[in-house]
């Protein structure tokens, strides 16, 4: 079969005035037309089941006493929620992807998670297993070692999604929500029916690529309020047949049995007289910030630490103070 055209594919096209004689093809070869396209491919990298640093939510983690090492059994971060009192970020996910048999406190969480036939690769250590709730399905581990070694940047964004999650609510029958699973990617749909800690979910007007709400690998990717972000439940299963379905547990009850919460744009730490106090807040990257603290008569913190400062290229504005009184209230003055 004679070609219509011979195309070559090349990184730039330039005029061919800009080429010395050696570099320039022919208009035609026996007769047959030859042209150049301008085209340089990049080869397709699986997102969700990279390393990241900074680490964020979507993507492949999980405990290798979990399936084994090798056995392709990962599970998805749900998200990056925050210790309350100490504002330290933890990593959540499903108890039935991160804890083993019997349970271990301080297991090694991993991302990502070698899936076989991949080896493990080097530096995938994320954290230690730190607590969980079998009857929540849920479980958080640190982000690098507990004396903050080892340890990487974290993000909140969500793979897949345009905006982080915002704060967690109860979940309501009716309430179109959404999720980034490690397996499905993006799907979305109804809550349909609850018994207050468990709700399903049915498909709606979401358009299902794959014709499901989620498949093996997507547990512990977070449910979200499709408007307004709001976290509202963390995946655990999902069925194709014989009706498409999927379930998700209440994430405000997971957050008070784990101590933890999901952070919206500022909060401050549990202070104690003559101790230290946290304050966090989530902003633009590299955005300019003036923290400031006001203390209950009203006066204003002069602790050198609230210069005014940059953000981190992560979004994060932090400080560590000392010596603050009981019941600080905090004044947000991000700019």
């Amino acid at each position: 079969m004679i070609p219509a055209q011979l195309i070559g594919r090349l990184p730039e096209r330039r005029a061919q005035q800009r080429l010395t004689p050696s570099e320039q093809l022919p208009d035609e070869i026996e007769g047959v037309p030859v042209d150049v396209i301008e085209s340089n491919p990049v080869p397709n990298v699986d997102v969700r089941h990279s390393r990241h640093d900074p680490v964020l939510v979507g993507i492949n983690v999980g405990n290798l006493k979990v399936g084994g090492p090798g056995t392709g059994d990962p599970g998805t971060l749900g998200a990056i929620v925050f210790e309350r009192g100490t504002l330290r970020p933890l990593a959540l996910t499903n108890w039935h992807m991160a804890v083993a048999d019997p349970p271990v406190t301080m297991d090694q969480m991993i991302q990502p998670d070698p899936v076989a036939p991949d080896p493990e690769p080097p530096n995938n250590f994320l954290g230690r297993l730190l607590r969980w709730d079998q009857g929540l399905d849920a479980a958080v581990s640190s982000i690098g070692e507990q004396d903050a070694s080892r340890s990487r940047n974290v993000s909140t964004d969500i793979e897949g999604l345009p905006l982080p999650a915002s704060v967690s609510n109860p979940h309501v029958v009716g309430l179109k929500v959404l999720k980034s699973g490690l397996r499905t990617g993006v799907t979305g749909g109804t809550i349909d029916g609850t018994d207050g800690t468990e709700f399903s979910v049915v498909p709606d007007d979401f358009a299902l690529p794959q014709g499901v709400l989620g498949d093996h690998g997507d547990s512990g990717a977070l449910w979200l309020d499709r408007n307004t972000f709001t976290a509202v439940g963390l995946h655990f299963a999902s069925i194709s047949s014989p009706e498409v379905r999927a379930w998700g547990k209440s994430l405000s009850r997971i957050c008070d049995t784990l101590n933890i919460f999901v952070l919206d744009v500022a909060a401050i730490g549990t202070p104690r007289i003559d101790g230290h106090c946290r304050v966090l807040a989530s902003t633009r990257a590299d955005a300019p910030c003036n923290l400031r603290i006001v203390y209950p008569s009203g006066r204003t913190s002069l602790v050198p630490a609230l210069a005014p400062a940059a953000a981190s290229v992560e979004r994060w504005r932090g400080l560590r103070s000392r010596r603050l009184p009981l019941n600080l209230p905090y004044q947000d003055g991000l700019s």
